[in-house]
């Protein structure tokens, strides 16, 4: 359990020295199969949040991960904090896909329930971790997950990059495993464990460490940074007052059904 002296330490997003400039790309009208071609953006307000928390929802009861709840939305006490960013893959007005990066904050870190001592090795006064979370791609773009799972990957980690975050953490199925660490280049932090917050699903942890990229494969770099992302499209867009009051009974309803979060970090975030 966190003390409250260690989460009031924990700081805001602050840009680092070296910044990010160049051009956000999209997939193209003929990837999508679709006259629209699929923008990547950090979800900015309201709708955009509810859209990306009810596809979520609905990917994380189709697969099992959660118990179906009245507001048809997956929303964690994370969400309500200004240090939580959400990523979105829209095609025209519709949300097809969604990643959140919660920055070390208040409540810490969800995965830090399975794998506390690890994530406590890695915090340093001058270091700052962010957790890769609630990833979900729509069931009718089933043909394109992988391209909306890298693209939404690839602006998420040239934000946490922008904004001073130095280990991205991520906690995943064990057969997931081996493509983040292929494909992206995350290495092992923690083993095989029971994950409450999914239904006691087994689940290992990862880790991402973007102050060192130049130790990394080529090729993972590249996955992510090699087309840099305009500075302008990285802004950092906190969650509202009227938003927290909006989404703070999705919070406090999974916390009476299936005991994810007390009721004192609710009243703290809302």
């Amino acid at each position: 359990m966190l003390t409250s002296s260690r989460l009031s330490k924990r700081r805001p997003f602050a840009a680092p020295k070296n910044r990010i400039t160049g051009s956000l790309a999209t997939l193209s009208a003929e990837e999508c199969r679709n006259d629209e071609p699929i923008v990547f953006k950090i979800a900015a307000a309201q709708s955009e949040r509810a859209a990306a928390f009810r596809l979520v929802y609905e990917a994380y009861v189709q697969a099992g991960l959660m118990q179906p709840n009245v507001f048809q939305m997956r929303v964690m006490p994370h969400h309500l904090l200004p240090t939580t960013a959400t990523f979105v893959a829209q095609r025209g007005a519709q949300v097809i896909g969604t990643v959140s990066l919660v920055g070390d904050g208040r409540l810490g870190l969800p995965m830090e329930r399975v794998y506390g001592a690890e994530i406590d090795e890695l915090r340093h006064p001058s270091t700052w971790l962010g957790e890769v979370t609630a990833l979900a791609s729509a069931a009718m773009a089933t043909d394109l997950s992988f391209h909306i799972v890298i693209g939404l990957m690839r602006l998420m980690a040239q934000f946490a990059r922008r904004h001073g975050v130095e280990h991205l953490l991520i906690a995943v199925h064990p057969r997931h495993a081996r493509f983040y660490q292929r494909a992206m280049g995350f290495k092992p932090l923690g083993g095989e464990r029971p994950y409450p917050s999914v239904c006691n699903r087994p689940a290992v942890a990862l880790r991402l460490d973007l102050s060192h990229l130049n130790d990394a494969p080529s090729a993972n770099v590249a996955l992510f940074f090699d087309e840099p992302i305009p500075e302008a499209k990285l802004p950092f867009c906190p969650i509202s007052a009227e938003e927290r009051r909006f989404f703070a009974p999705v919070v406090a309803y999974e916390a009476n059904v299936a005991d994810a979060a007390t009721p004192g970090a609710v009243l703290a975030c809302a």
